[in-house]
């Protein structure tokens, strides 16, 4: 073994792209996250030998385990904590191979109420299919659907696993362990019995088109937890993507198509009449007064721009930078806050149909009238 990082940084879950360049999580982003402000976890690439590290995403909260899916494209856990609301919660996001053409694939259905999202620890450990689909876990066991498919449409599999993989065949590798000793545990207590380990102890097969969840055990580990299991073998490698940025540009560009066409009714619609822009960026101290400490992070006003009759806006940002938005009234005042960070990759235009529209929503053209913004 050779390794390919070095100190200070924590350099974690590496996994090999199409193109034979590997993606990983390291904290050599630099910021502190904006809620425990503790170390923010971004995905960086590198060549096989380690050479030319380079940034892929540029968030300064936390994306970790990537894994390439089928269509070629990099899926990952993305966690956005919410300071001013103590709201936490993870998604699935997807780039392609250069960090550009971001999009949330699975966790946004969730609803917009915060009750039920209060930090909401929905989506993990994701294992793309060979079909497409993608398994990851959840509250309540494994989900498998196709990325951007609704929430009614996923696969639950009631199994309370550890971790879940994919084999090229399409069966899922799982670990097992925790439900079944959390009961036996409590029942060995009555009983004045010796409780068994804790952790996950079992690695088993299950069939994503099984919905009883019924697994194949194929290991039961008896001298302690195990974790992480993989396929070693051939698999079939994804589609190479073509770079989708321009790397001698510094800005890229965000547009709406109706920022109206929203799931939130509840802003004051009528009153809104321009778009401000925010930027913000993680902290590079910690407080001296506490390790857990709602942090924040330091945000500025970049500009304000109008919204059309039509409900579009359109604004050049800087980019590899967090953006925000807040819908404004005649005077300043915000109607509505965006509260997660968007991204663009440099020369990248990026658009979207609605503020917190449906993600299966299409665009509406009528008779191909150019967007006013």
């Amino acid at each position: 073994p050779q390794p390919l990082t070095h100190r200070p940084f924590h350099d974690i879950d590496p996994v090999e792209l199409p193109d034979g360049r590997i993606a990983f999580v390291s904290t050599r982003c630099g910021y502190f996250e904006e809620y425990h402000n503790t170390p923010s976890r971004a995905l960086f690439t590198m060549q096989p030998d380690g050479r030319a590290i380079r940034p892929l995403t540029s968030t300064f909260i936390f994306d970790n385990e990537p894994e390439v899916l089928a269509d070629g494209r990099l899926l990952f856990i993305r966690s956005d904590n919410f300071f001013d609301r103590g709201k936490v919660e993870t998604l699935l996001h997807a780039v392609h191979p250069d960090g550009s053409e971001g999009y949330t694939e699975f966790g946004l259905d969730l609803g917009p109420a915060y009750g039920n999202r209060l930090r909401a620890f929905n989506c993990g450990s994701p294992a793309p299919l060979p079909d497409g689909r993608v398994a990851y876990l959840t509250g309540s066991g494994i989900a498998v659907g196709r990325p951007g498919c609704a929430q009614r449409d996923l696969v639950n599999l009631p199994l309370a696993a550890g971790d879940v993989a994919a084999l090229p065949d399409g069966r899922l590798l799982c670990t097992m362990g925790a439900t079944d000793h959390f009961f036996a545990r409590r029942k060995a207590k009555q009983k004045s019995a010796q409780p068994p380990p804790e952790g996950f102890h079992k690695i088993g097969l299950v069939h994503p088109d099984q919905k009883d969840g019924k697994m194949i055990l194929i290991f039961a580990s008896t001298n302690g937890a195990v974790h992480s299991p993989l396929y070693l073998g051939a698999r079939a490698r994804p589609p190479l993507l073509a770079s989708r940025m321009e790397e001698t540009r510094t800005t890229g560009v965000l547009y709406c198509q109706d920022a109206r066409f929203t799931r939130n009714t509840a802003a004051g619609w009528p009153h809104v009449r321009a778009i401000r822009v925010l930027a913000g960026r993680g902290l590079t101290l910690r407080s001296s007064h506490s390790y857990i400490v709602h942090a924040g992070n330091e945000t500025v006003e970049l500009g304000t721009v109008p919204l059309a009759p039509d409900g579009s806006f359109s604004v050049e940002v800087p980019a590899d930078t967090a953006i925000a938005f807040q819908a404004v009234d005649a005077e300043g005042r915000a109607e509505l806050n965006e509260m997660s960070w968007i991204f663009v990759r440099p020369g990248e235009t990026r658009g979207c149909i609605g503020c917190h529209a449906v993600r299966q929503s299409a665009p509406v053209m009528t008779n191909r009238v150019p967007l006013a913004a």
